[in-house]
């Protein structure tokens, strides 16, 4: 039986799925039905699966939150982020230590593949309340 989940709690909650075998990837965000509002696939499991891997678990219709800890020099973060752009994630992490060029170049990274592939870029959702406070950056702040 599946817990039941107050709506408003679906609507906001992501669920890490957190191994590294994409069949058991699959079949989590399968079994997630309209329980949560998407999924988050890590490091360990986009090394051991890759692109294709996080394409499968993507099928299942699920939101794509990609947490890969982005961070190294800004050219290299562009590319990185221009090479999971096609995976159309709606959000995944940049470290903020590698500073402002870096972030701003994580950025703009996905208009500049979505233009070279002759599409448009989703643009990121606004943030309210408390996904202000801590560590979230926002442009006006690189």
């Amino acid at each position: 039986m599946t817990p039941a989940v107050p709506p408003a709690a679906a609507g906001r909650v992501l669920v890490a799925l957190d191994t590294a075998v994409a069949a058991q990837a699959v079949a989590q965000a399968r079994a997630l039905g309209e329980a949560a509002a998407g999924v988050k696939l890590g490091l360990e499991f986009f090394a051991a699966n890759g692109p294709d891997g996080v394409r499968r678990v993507a099928a299942e219709g699920r939101p794509l939150f990609l947490d890969l800890k982005f961070h190294d020099i800004p050219n290299t973060v562009a590319g990185a982020v221009r090479a999971v752009a096609p995976l159309a994630p709606f959000m995944l992490t940049v470290h903020a230590g590698g500073g402002g060029d870096m972030l701003r170049a994580a950025v703009a990274a996905p208009a500049a593949a979505a233009a070279r592939a002759g599409t448009a870029p989703r643009r990121p959702r606004p943030r309210r309340g408390p996904e202000r406070r801590g560590r979230f950056w926002s442009r006006s702040r690189c």
